[in-house]
């Protein structure tokens, strides 16, 4: 019976080891496991949120930056360009400025009215030529056209018997102008309206 207590002995024995090494190896999967769960812990939802709202804060206030800047360097190139055109403009009503103070020297040298006349009678085209040049344009309204308030101002209304249609433009006292399709300055007319 000694044999078969050594055997069963030694049975034990092996499986006490097997049961060891197993051991072993479940206690090193749980510190593996252990490990896991720790790093899985510092990533958690709550930091992982805090990281990305971090990160998104930081994309806002560089994009808020980056708006600011963009919107300063337009505005910049808006006064430049503003700056610019005005020159352009000022540039080419220099020379009607020259042309006036010459007609005012020659007007009081000469008591030729005629000459004075013709004199400002250029200066104005030139002038209206400036304008157009800048884009300006007349509105074109004439006596006996029908009144239209988008381009018209009435500045006076009479009633008549004589006229086709009511609301009639009976005298044109300044020219209306627009610019680009915009309409900068209505003209002012008389109006008359048939009578009752």
């Amino acid at each position: 019976m000694t044999q078969e207590n050594n055997k069963q002995d030694e049975s034990l024995n092996e499986n006490l080891k097997q049961d060891s090494s197993d051991t072993t190896e479940n206690m090193e999967n749980i510190e593996d496991i252990a490990k896991d769960v720790l790093e899985e812990m510092d990533e958690c939802p709550i930091a992982i949120l805090e990281k990305e709202k971090k990160e998104l804060k930081d994309s806002y206030l560089r994009l808020a930056a980056e708006t600011d800047n963009y919107r300063k360097r337009i505005q910049q190139q808006q006064e430049n360009f503003k700056k610019t055109a005005l020159k352009e403009v000022v540039e080419k009503l220099l020379p009607v400025v020259d042309n006036l103070e010459r007609s005012i020297q020659a007007s009081s040298n000469s008591n030729n009215i005629e000459s004075l006349r013709e004199g400002i009678t250029m200066v104005l085209a030139q002038f209206e030529t400036v304008l157009k040049d800048v884009g300006l344009e007349t509105i074109e309204v004439a006596v006996g056209d029908e009144f239209d308030p988008q381009y018209c101002e009435a500045v006076m209304i009479e009633e008549r018997d004589d006229i086709a249609h009511s609301m009639t433009i009976v005298d044109v006292f300044e020219a209306g102008r627009k610019m680009g399709g915009q309409v900068i300055r209505t003209a002012k007319v008389k109006v008359a309206k048939k009578s009752s």
